[in-house]
């Protein structure tokens, strides 16, 4: 066997297990393209997903922004809501997350 014929067969063994040159360019082009996609659902929709509403709270400086639901976020974030409204929603949300995790513990602090 040449020295040419071991790279030819290195070369056919790379391309089987790690795909051709370019392959990862097709990969980066075809997840852009999905991205665009799923930008034009969220557009359409008019909605916003938890995570954007998430990021938007984190940006604000909301604590505890990832134990709220999306309809707790929405509220939070809307400009109308008054500052203790806002803290009311939120100490709901952490008392329902704590009751998830220690219930007894909540339970007999309420008594």
């Amino acid at each position: 066997m040449t020295k040419e014929e071991s790279k030819k067969i290195v070369r056919e063994l790379h391309e089987k297990y790690y795909g051709k040159k370019g392959a990862k360019d097709k990969k980066a082009k075809r997840d852009a393209q999905n991205g665009r996609i799923a930008e034009k659902v969220g557009s359409v929709t008019g909605e916003k997903s938890r995570n954007d509403l998430m990021l938007e709270a984190k940006a604000k400086g909301i604590k505890n922004f990832r134990i709220l639901n999306k309809e707790e976020l929405l509220k939070v974030l809307d400009s109308k809501t008054t500052q203790e409204e806002r803290d009311n929603v939120i100490k709901a949300a952490v008392e329902r997350w704590k009751a998830g995790w220690s219930k007894n513990k909540v339970a007999s602090q309420k008594e």
